[in-house]
């Protein structure tokens, strides 16, 4: 009895190991069962798990919620933003155009001139 427990616990075992593979939890809820190959700043790259040998995929880490990997570790994703949006004031907008002109602009005065003219035309055109 004893060498059938042990047997089926070693059969367990190696079934695990022969079937484990890495799961990517999409924060949709799709799992995708792969193996990955390749974890970068951006993305990870990862083959399926049912076709090892076929093409290289990969996907932004934002919209990854987390990887389990097969030896039990895991790798959370769910602070990763696809792009933070910056809201600017016309003021902020204004005052940043100003310091770049002056930091990159230096000597250059026929611009202003010019921009002043074009400007004037076009609201004559306009009202």
């Amino acid at each position: 009895m004893k060498k059938v427990f042990t047997c089926f616990i070693a059969t367990f075992f190696v079934a695990n190991l022969l079937f484990s593979q890495d799961v990517l939890t999409k924060k949709t809820g799709d799992d995708i069962q792969a193996k990955v190959i390749e974890v970068t700043t951006t993305e990870v790259k990862y083959k399926k798990f049912d076709n090892l040998n076929g093409p290289l995929f990969s996907i932004l880490k934002s919209e990854l919620l987390l990887v389990r990997y097969e030896n039990g570790s895991k790798d959370v994703f769910n602070d990763i933003k696809k792009g933070e949006e910056k809201i600017v004031s016309v003021k902020e907008f204004y005052q940043e155009g100003q310091s770049d002109a002056n930091k990159f602009y230096k000597g250059y005065k026929g611009a202003g001139s010019t921009v002043l003219a074009t400007a004037y035309c076009y609201l004559r055109l306009l009202g």
